[in-house]
């Protein structure tokens, strides 16, 4: 897991381009977003959504901001949200390479070589393992490419990352 720390941290900003699809047992046909993912090192995380709507959700240390059209910006803090708190915290954790971040809400098993590696996050947390039940995680070297958080519920988000 250190190898892969190494290979994934950032000190200087870093921009992706994404594509999401969501899941959602009660839905016919997936949801579809697109935009950009910022991180500033050590502890500013950004998801620009641009398509359908724009949105932007920031984290700053653990509090996150949800920025939307015609709406005040509205802030929360992810201690309170375990779900949204692992989920968004364990996405920034690994965009800038702080695996280490992850020991006290998952259990992780890293796979693969350093040009292909995997890595799985599964909740040790009751509270977060009642709604996730796995975030599997895939890249080449230093990025992270494939995001795939799996609910309990059956619902699911697929998220391919494109660096620039």
């Amino acid at each position: 897991m250190s190898e892969l720390a190494t290979l994934l941290h950032r000190d200087a900003p870093a921009t992706a381009d994404y594509h999401e699809f969501q899941y959602r047992r009660v839905l016919t046909a997936p949801l579809e977003r697109r935009g950009e993912l910022y991180f500033a090192p050590p502890a500013t995380f950004e998801k620009r959504v641009r398509l359908p709507v724009s949105e932007t959700y920031r984290i700053e240390g653990e509090t996150l901001s949800m920025a939307f059209p015609d709406r005040a910006i509205r802030q929360i803090s992810l201690r309170n949200q375990p779900l949204l708190g692992g989920l968004m915290l364990s996405f920034k954790a690994i965009i800038g390479g702080q695996l280490d971040s992850l020991d006290s809400t998952f259990i992780t098993t890293v796979g693969g070589t350093a040009d292909q590696w995997t890595l799985d996050l599964r909740p040790s947390q009751p509270d977060v393992a009642k709604y996730l039940e796995v975030i599997h995680v895939s890249g080449h070297r230093s990025e992270p490419l494939h995001f795939e958080v799996v609910e309990r519920s059956g619902d699911r988000t697929v998220t391919e990352i494109a660096p620039r």
